[in-house]
């Protein structure tokens, strides 16, 4: 059963399939100068890509590193 903030849309589950699997490998490959982003980074930084999301509330410095659009919400 998913959480009561699922159900009703006020979040959205996406799972981390093959596809963003490899998109997120082929990214780390691109960053290889940057060893200590992780993979499960790079897997968010895909799917944030591919949701059109920019914003993110975090003290991780990963997601402006990579140049990628990503404004740390402070």
């Amino acid at each position: 059963m998913l959480p009561e903030e699922v159900e009703s849309g006020r979040h959205k589950v996406i799972p981390a399939d093959h596809d963003i699997g490899m998109k997120a490998f082929q990214l780390l490959q691109h960053y290889y100068d940057k060893p200590d982003i992780s993979f499960v980074d790079f897997t968010s930084f895909v799917i944030m890509q591919e949701e059109k999301i920019t914003n993110v509330f975090s003290g991780d410095r990963h997601f402006e590193q990579v140049n990628l659009g990503f404004h740390l919400l402070k």
